[in-house]
C-alpha cells in the first residue's frame, strides 16, 4: 500500500490451503522511504511472515491486531521514513523460526505472548530492538521454545542506542538465554524487570553498556 493498509482483527490473510500447514510467504508493506503510512494487521498465517511500515511525518504506527502463526519466521518492522514507527503488539505471534521486531517504540498489551522457535528445534531466537523504549505489560510473555521449559533459543530485548536512550520494562521472560539492555536518556532512564525471568543457562541485564549511553540507567 503506498498510504495505509488496515485490516480488521477477525479478518485472515492465509499462506496455504489453511491456517495451518503454511506453504506460502505472507508480505504487507506500508508506504515508502518517500512516503509513509500506518498498519494494522489482522489474522495472519504464513510460512515466512513479514510486515513493514514506513514512518509518516510526525510519526506513524504499525499495530499487530490479530494473531499471526509463521511456519518459518516473523519479520516486523517499523522503518523510519519520513518520521518514526510506534509498534503497538495487541495480539500473539507464533513463529517456528526466529521472531525478530524493530521499531521506535514497541509496546506489548496485557496477556499478549510472543514465541519463537515454537518446535523446540532451535530454529531461531526472538529479537526487540526498539530505538526509544520498549515497555511490556507484566502480564505479557516473550518465549523461545515450544513452552516454558525447555527453552531452546535466545530472547533478547534492546531500548535505545548509543545516540538515542530509551527506557525498557519486561514482562515475563522465558529463553535460554536472556538479554536485557537499556542505554541511558539524557538525565536518566530506567530498566524495569517487571515479572519474572526463565532462563535455561544466562541472563545478562545491562544499564547504559559501556557509559555509551546519553546518561544513566537506574
Amino acid at each position: 500500500a503506498a498510504g495505509d493498509f488496515t485490516a480488521d482483527p477477525t479478518s485472515q490473510l492465509l499462506g496455504g490451503s489453511g491456517a495451518a500447514p503454511t506453504t506460502a510467504n505472507v508480505t504487507v508493506t506500508v508506504g515508502s522511504v518517500s512516503s509513509g503510512g500506518d498498519l494494522t494487521s489482522g489474522r495472519i498465517s504464513g510460512k515466512d511472515v513479514q510486515l513493514t511500515a514506513y514512518g509518516k511525518t510526525g510519526g506513524g504506527t504499525l499495530t499487530i491486531g490479530g494473531v499471526i502463526n509463521a511456519g518459518g519466521g516473523v519479520i516486523i518492522t517499523g522503518n523510519p521514513g519520513q518520521g518514526p514507527v510506534s509498534l503497538k503488539i495487541n495480539a500473539g505471534i507464533t513463529a517456528n523460526g526466529a521472531l525478530t521486531a524493530s521499531a521506535q517504540n514497541v509496546v506489548v498489551a496485557p496477556s499478549v505472548a510472543l514465541r519463537s522457535e515454537a518446535q523446540g528445534a532451535g530454529a531461531g531466537d526472538l529479537q526487540i530492538a526498539a530505538a526509544g523504549s520498549f515497555t511490556a505489560d507484566p502480564t505479557s510473555q516473550l518465549l523461545s521454545g515450544s513452552g516454558a521449559a525447555p527453552t531452546t533459543a535466545g530472547v533478547s530485548v534492546t531500548a535505545g542506542s548509543a545516540t538515542a536512550g530509551g527506557d525498557l520494562t519486561s514482562g515475563l521472560i522465558y529463553g535460554k538465554d536472556v538479554r536485557l539492555t537499556a542505554y541511558g536518556r539524557p538525565g536518566g532512564g530506567a530498566l524495569t524487570v517487571g515479572a519474572a525471568i526463565n532462563a535455561g543457562r544466562s541472563v545478562t541485564i545491562t544499564g547504559d553498556p559501556g557509559g555509551l549511553g546519553q546518561g544513566p540507567v537506574t
